[in-house]
């Protein structure tokens, strides 16, 4: 198994763990703060504190006090670009590393209604942006914007950017952890275009290599009736243009559209999915933040499967696939999306509208809040490659040649292997500044991909 550790830059994870209201907050109350809370520090204050584990807290009461409280929930505390944020983690449930105290200088915090009472009554939810009164709301500390904008670089001209908010149900629209399988389409565009450009070089010594042949063997017929001859022939069997020209891409469950805009970036043709409309307008303005046209991006508001099936019966073909599937969701049309019951039904369906073995190039299929282990996401993929006629090895234990390409966001390895393709699986990680060797596990991938 592999652990992709996420490297967002503007991003960090600054603490995580069992966080209590219990009791409310120690210190004097202000409007806009958390019940008692004193004036919050600004955040450059916040960033040293967190960069300094050993000078976190001079008392263990107060560093672990949460735990033995009844109440605690696992909570994240989260720096996006100029602003931190608290937000509920389920499978945070361990001791958290900073003192109560600094989690209180948190800019937003979301809370569950349970935990309403804790909070002064002046505060605000974040621009109309509170969720369902049994869900939670954002509670803002200070002034946030309805949006603001972060920036994955890659090293290339590939510089995409796109908007976090604060969404409801504890929602920004970005997945930091996400940025591990960003690398990867980054590093998967490299090697096609590698391999565009070999095969190109190589399309023109043969092409030089047959003209001589023929020029010599026929020198006696119709010199304009050989070259037009060639020329056709050249055209026709040209892999640069079979193989890598028109390159397409779908995206399903295709959410606020990151992914979606970084593959429009490289150049492909990309069919962005999603059965919610705030989404993809959503998608849309992170479309238009990177400096894309706004035709760059085909939009579909559609349930995920039933697209898929109409697309087969069209008989359209897509060289690569991006899945971020829900645990629960509903269809634009109120059709309902139960991850154990239909991903395998779309695997299965996606090997109709799936380019030729040669021409397939890759696949990320993502987990989130669901009980799928990453094996489950492996053999899934397993089946699609059988299904479309692509061979993938058995497997092995050792760091692979891809993931050596990684090893700023990869850790430890388990791949499989093969001559024609290969399954990359395990969990997306976020490292904890304030003890880097706490790693928080937000879902689980599995990535197909031919070499």
């Amino acid at each position: 198994m592999i652990e992709e550790i996420g490297n967002l830059p503007g991003y960090e994870l600054l603490d995580s763990g069992l966080f209590s209201f219990a009791g409310g907050f120690a210190g004097g109350g202000s409007k806009g703060a958390l019940k008692g809370a004193s004036e919050s520090k600004r955040l450059d204050e916040v960033k040293s504190v967190s960069a300094a584990p050993g000078a976190v807290s001079n008392s263990a009461s107060k560093k672990f006090d949460s735990v033995q409280d009844a109440d605690a929930e696992g909570y994240r505390l989260e720096r996006f670009g100029d602003f931190i944020l608290a937000r509920p983690d389920p499978a945070a449930i361990w001791e958290k590393e900073l003192p109560q105290s600094e989690w209180e200088k948190a800019d937003a915090f979301f809370a569950r209604a349970k935990n309403a009472a804790n909070f002064a009554p002046e505060v605000s939810a974040s621009n109309g942006a509170a969720s369902d009164a049994t869900k939670g709301k954002w509670i803002l500390k200070r002034e946030i914007p309805e949006q603001w904008l972060l920036h994955f670089l890659t090293g290339t001209p590939l510089e995409i950017s796109f908007y976090a908010r604060l969404a409801p149900f504890k929602h920004t629209g970005i997945f930091p952890e996400q940025s591990a399988n960003w690398n990867f389409i980054v590093e998967q565009a490299k090697r096609i275009e590698s391999r565009k450009q070999m095969a190109r070089q190589n399309f023109a010594e043969d092409s030089l290599e047959n003209s001589l042949e023929d020029s010599s063997k026929n020198a006696s017929e119709n010199p304009l009736k050989n070259s037009a001859q060639n020329s056709a022939k050249n055209s026709s069997e040209n892999p640069s243009k079979t193989s890598f020209e028109n390159f397409k891409v779908l995206s399903l469950f295709g959410y606020t559209g990151i992914a979606s805009a970084l593959c429009a970036k490289i150049g492909w043709e990309v069919t962005h999915v999603d059965a919610s409309r705030p989404s993809i307008s959503w998608a849309k303005e992170n479309m238009l933040a990177s400096g894309l046209p706004g035709d760059s991006i085909r939009w579909i508001l559609e349930d995920a499967l039933k697209f898929v099936k109409r697309e087969a019966r069209r008989g359209a073909k897509y060289n690569a696939f991006i899945l971020d599937p829900p645990a629960f969701g509903r269809g634009a049309k109120g059709e309902v999306w139960k991850f154990n019951e239909d991903l395998p039904k779309l695997m299965f369906a996606l090997r109709e509208i799936s380019a030729p073995p040669e021409e397939f190039e890759f696949a990320i299929v993502n987990a989130y809040a669901v009980s799928a282990p990453s094996l489950l996401l492996k053999n899934l993929l397993d089946d699609f490659a059988r299904g479309i006629g692509l061979e993938v090895g058995a497997d092995q234990s050792t760091i692979s040649n891809h993931n050596a390409a990684f090893l700023d966001t990869a850790a430890l390895a388990n791949t499989v292997e093969a001559k024609k393709a290969v399954i990359d699986y395990g969990e997306l990680i976020l490292r904890q500044s304030s003890n880097p060797k706490r790693l928080l596990s937000t879902g689980n991938f599995g990535r197909l991909y031919t070499h």
